[in-house]
Parts: structure tokens; C-alpha cells; sequence
């Protein structure tokens, strides 16, 4: 028998007694009744007979009710007796219990703890001092420790953690963080459940803490990595994906924009769909990506130029550097796609720049060599050998502009070349320009338009009459029959727009941005017959840029060629057009 079931059978009993007790007393009240007479109510002269016999009854009643009484007591004295054994063998059945667990408690590594219904500890393990920093004796002493210890940001959470035990008599568990007596910090992982005895009735509950601080500084320290990582997967300025079994499963930001599609296009496609049917080497584009895949998963790091198609359709150049990685045991591939179209079209134009140079050069140096051979290995008279040195000079002035012109493009692209601006008046400017050329062809005619008053410009003199030379020159040597050549000037707001109008043979709408372009050439013989370094509009456009303004042209084919510059005016024209000066007006 529990000590429960004692307590229950010992409150049988009591009432048990008590009943019989009552029912004894019940019993006897006929009797006292019948013993009780009053002498007084008699007749005069009436004799009581069997007086005694009737006090004997009574007494008789009085001894059958206490000795009930006697044996109810003897009754509970005795189940009380068997209660008290009953609870003190539970005690020591306890007792051998809790010493079993304060053996596993006390060696056990993390802090074991019971508290009692009104949440004082009955028992707290010694690994609370490694753990806490406070004797197992603080927490016994002290019940609200443990409470304010908790750090301040979990405070709230455990308590509510507390509640929902208590009010829900379930197991829970939470991590929070402590603050030892030194300050620092513990992370602690924490199991709370309530107990119950034998009959159900709560006990108090049992905690058990571990220190977690370590797995989370590794945890905290994985995930900053994570982030770090994701940070820079996602803020690459190059496209990169990940590749498993044959597909992509995952891509930053970039490769996104670089393929012009969503991630849910993107993922789970074979690494050829983004892909031309064959690359510029004639290869179908699966088998070659198939090969250099199976490279990369044998541990050979691959390095390979690739011509890929956007969701849209349109094809870009691209360099890929694919490499073997292992995430969580799995084997993937990272590719690193960088988009080098751009970088294509530069070293095709400098190529074709070689190519221009060459052949620009190549061509006074050919006639410089035949003339000097000639005068070398041939008797010339004197009138003759004039005109062979006045052609070779010729040429070598042509080959020393082309040279001095390149040189100018390439300093101004590299911002090596130094000149001041300071305020320029625009007339004097054109008037010069206009008097330069207007005496240098027979069939042409420089006309200066300019109205009474412009405002000054911020610029360098020098470079603003390389590009009236050079506009000029243009409007005569493409003017083949001659005519009337403008020069002319006006203020547009906040700008002077100088303009050089021809009479010449036109260019077509489709190339007129083309003709900026170092050595671009329109076809057709007669602009073949022009001759000329292919450098001159080229070198007008950057000086124009350089001092923060534009250069355009609007023309028909046959219908002459109108070429604008519209230089800021003023102050405004020293910050506008400066950019990439410094402060004492270099560039």
C-alpha cells in the first residue's frame, strides 16, 4: 500500500468511528428517557418500583457506547500506526531515489536542477558553478537568481516559457542567454518538465541546462559566413552558377541580368540552352559544354571562351572559368561567366586601328621611298628633282599629321594631355579660321556669318582651332566642284553654336554617327579620292567633349553637310565642360 492509499483508508476510518459513536449515542437516548422521572409530577403517596433495574439499563447503554467508542479509537490509532509506516517506507524509497539521482545529478556535465511548486530549488548540481558562475548553495539560498541572471533581452521569453509549464503541465525547452558574475555571456540550452508523484499531484519540475555557447559562436560564425559568402555571390560584378548533374541550380544576381531572364527560367536548365546551336569554331555547342564539363568534375580546372544566347535571343562573348567544389558531400561545379563582348569589340577596333595605321602610313612612305630611290639611282635636272622633293616633303608632312593626330586621340582617351581654358572670344576665333582657308582653293569661297554681339566661351584656343581646321578642311575637300563654305556663329541659351556648312557631296543618314570614329571611311570613290588621315572628326569630337559640349552633323546624301559645335558659354562652360580637370584647368 502507497502512502496515498494509507492516507485514504486512515480518513475511511475516522469517519467510520465517528459514525458508530452517533449511532451509540442515538441509541441511548430512550433509555435516559425512561430513567429520567420527575417526583414531583407523582400522586401523593406513589411508590417507585424497579427503580434500580431501570438505572442499570441506563448504564448499560452508557458502557456498550463508549466501548464502541474505545474500539473506533483503537481503530484509528492503529491505521494510523500503518499510515505512518507506509509513509515513512516511501520516504526512504524516495530518499534512495533522490540519492540515485543526485549520483547521475552531481557527475553529470550539464546543471541539474529541481524546484519545488512554489519554485524554490530543492536541488541544484555542482556543474551550476562552471556554468553560471554561482555555487549550487546561491541558487538553494536565493530562488529569484536564476531569474536575474537571464540575460535582459530573454528575461521575457523565460518567463513566459515558465508559465506555459506550470499552467499547461507540459514539457518545454528554450535557449537563452545568461550573464556570468564577469560579465560575459553563455548561451544555455534549457529542458524544463514538471513532475508528478504517484498520485498524480505535482511535485515541482525539473530543469536541466547545457552550455551551448560553443556550438553557437560556431553556429553564429557559419552563418556570417554564409551571409558573407551570399554577399559576395550576390554583389559579383561577373555571373556566377552552380552546376549539378548536368544543370544549374543556382546563380547570383548578375547572371540574371546577364541572360535577361527569372530564376525559375534559369534553374534546372541544361548549361546549352543558353547557347548558340554551334560555337565560332564549327562545334555543336552540347558537345563541346559536355567535354569541358567532364574536365572540370575529372579536377582539371577549365578556362575556355563561350558564345552564349540570352532568353531574348541576342548572343554575347563570354569567358568562363569552371572549377570543381563539394558542398555537404555533394560534387558541383562553379562557373564564373564574365561577359567580354565589349572587350571583343576593343580589340577588334584596335586591330582594325593597326590595320588603319598601317595603311595610312604605308602609303606616304611608299612614295616617299620610290621618289628617293629614284633620285638616288637615276641622273634628275634640277627642275625635275624640285618636284620629286616637294612631292616627298608632302608626303612627309601628311605622314607627320597622321602620326601627331593618332598621338593626340590616344593622349586625350588617357587624360595625358595638359591644357588651360580661359575665356575666348568667338568672333576673332572664326574671323581667323575663315581668313586661313579662304585663299587656299581657287574654287572655293569661306563666308563668315556672325551677329552683332556672343558671349565668351571657356576653352583653349589651340585646341578650338585644330577643330575649326578640321571642319573646314572637311567642308572644302568634300566639296569636289567648289562653292560657297559657311562659317558661322549663334547663342542657343546657354550655349554658342559655331557651324560649317559645305556645298559638298552629302553623307547618308545611316553613318553620320559612323564618321566620328578614328579611320572610318564612307564608301565611295569619291570620298576614296579625298584622301586624308580618317583621324580628323575623331580628334574634333573628343576636344569638343573635353570642353563639355557636342558636335553633330546634319546632311543628305548630294545635298552638302552641315557640321555643329555647341560650346558652353561663360562660367557655366568651366565647371560643364572641365570634366576630368583639375584645378588649375588640366586635364
Amino acid at each position: 500500500m502507497t502512502h496515498a492509499e494509507g492516507a485514504k483508508v486512515t480518513r475511511a476510518a475516522i469517519v467510520l468511528v465517528t459514525l458508530s459513536m452517533l449511532l451509540a449515542t442515538m441509541a441511548c437516548m430512550p433509555l435516559l428517557s425512561q430513567a429520567s422521572i420527575d417526583l414531583a409530577a407523582l400522586p401523593k403517596g406513589s411508590t417507585l418500583i424497579n427503580r434500580p433495574m431501570a438505572f442499570y439499563s441506563v448504564h448499560r447503554a452508557i458502557f456498550w457506547g463508549a466501548l464502541a467508542a474505545l474500539a473506533g479509537l483503537v481503530a484509528i490509532i492503529a491505521l494510523l500506526l500503518r499510515n505512518m509506516a507506509i509513509r515513512k517506507r516511501t520516504e526512504e524509497e524516495l530518499r534512495a531515489a533522490a540519492v540515485k539521482y543526485r549520483i547521475v545529478a552531481d557527475n553529470t556535465s550539464d546543471w541539474e536542477f529541481w524546484l519545488s511548486p512554489d519554485k524554490r530549488f530543492l536541488y541544484s548540481s555542482p556543474s551550476c558553478r562552471r556554468i553560471t558562475g554561482h555555487d549550487a548553495g546561491e541558487f538553494l539560498a536565493d530562488p529569484g537568481l536564476l531569474q536575474r541572471i537571464i540575460h535582459p533581452d530573454d528575461q521575457i521569453r523565460f518567463r513566459e516559457h515558465r508559465h506555459e509549464i506550470t499552467q499547461n503541465m507540459v514539457t518545454g525547452e528554450m535557449e537563452f542567454r545568461i550573464v556570468l558574475p564577469d560579465g560575459s555571456v553563455r548561451w544555455l540550452e534549457h529542458l524544463c518538465q514538471p513532475v508528478f508523484g504517484d498520485n498524480g499531484e505535482f511535485l515541482g519540475k525539473r530543469g536541466s541546462n547545457r552550455d551551448i555557447t560553443a556550438r553557437k559562436l560556431t553556429d553564429d560564425a557559419l552563418r556570417e559566413s554564409e551571409e558573407r559568402y551570399r554577399t559576395l555571390f550576390e554583389g559579383a560584378s561577373d555571373a556566377i552558377v552552380t552546376i549539378r548533374d548536368g544543370s544549374f541550380v543556382d546563380c547570383n544576381r548578375k547572371a540574371l541580368e546577364m541572360f535577361r531572364c527569372t530564376a525559375a527560367e534559369f534553374a534546372g536548365r541544361a548549361p546549352e540552352y543558353f547557347s548558340p546551336p554551334q560555337q565560332p569554331d564549327g562545334r555543336e555547342s552540347g558537345e563541346k559544354v559536355r567535354e569541358e564539363i567532364e574536365a572540370a568534375l575529372a579536377g582539371s580546372p577549365q578556362l575556355f571562351e563561350w558564345h552564349h544566347r540570352r532568353c531574348d535571343g541576342t548572343l554575347f562573348h563570354a569567358e568562363v572559368s569552371l572549377n570543381q567544389v563539394e558542398c555537404q558531400g555533394t560534387v558541383e561545379l562553379q562557373a564564373v561567366i564574365r561577359d567580354i563582348t565589349e572587350r571583343k569589340e576593343m580589340e577588334r577596333m584596335k586591330d582594325e586601328v593597326i590595320s588603319a595605321v598601317s595603311h595610312e602610313m604605308r602609303t606616304p612612305l611608299t612614295a616617299m621611298l620610290g621618289f628617293t630611290e629614284f633620285l638616288l639611282e637615276n641622273e634628275v635636272d634640277p627642275s625635275q628633282q624640285k618636284d620629286y622633293l616637294r612631292i616627298v616633303h608632302g608626303e612627309t608632312e601628311r605622314l607627320s599629321e597622321l602620326i601627331g593626330t593618332f598621338l593626340d586621340l590616344q593622349r586625350m582617351k588617357s587624360r595625358q594631355m595638359p591644357y588651360e581654358l580661359k575665356p575666348l572670344a568667338v568672333g576673332p576665333l572664326l574671323a581667323e579660321a575663315a581668313a586661313l582657308f579662304d585663299g587656299t582653293s581657287k574654287t572655293h569661297r569661306v563666308t563668315l556669318l556672325l551677329p552683332q554681339e556672343l558671349p565668351p566661351v571657356m576653352g583653349n584656343e589651340t585646341r578650338l582651332h585644330q577643330v575649326l581646321n578640321n571642319l573646314l578642311s572637311n567642308a572644302i575637300k568634300y566639296s569636289p566642284i567648289g562653292g560657297e563654305v559657311i562659317l558661322g556663329a549663334r547663342r542657343d541659351a546657354d550655349d554658342v553654336t559655331i557651324w560649317v556648312k559645305d556645298q559638298g557631296i552629302g553623307i547618308s543618314p545611316e553613318v553620320q554617327e559612323k564618321i566620328f570614329d578614328r579611320f572610318y571611311r564612307v564608301d565611295g570613290s569619291d570620298r576614296r579620292a579625298t584622301g586624308g588621315t580618317g583621324l580628323g572628326l575623331a580628334l574634333v569630337r573628343e576636344i569638343v567633349h573635353a570642353h563639355g559640349g557636342r558636335v553633330w552633323v546634319e546632311s543628305a546624301a548630294g545635298e552638302g553637310s552641315t557640321f555643329f559645335v555647341s560650346l558652353p558659354i561663360g562660367v557655366a562652360s568651366a565647371g560643364a565642360g572641365t570634366e576630368g580637370w583639375d584645378e588649375g584647368g588640366n586635364i
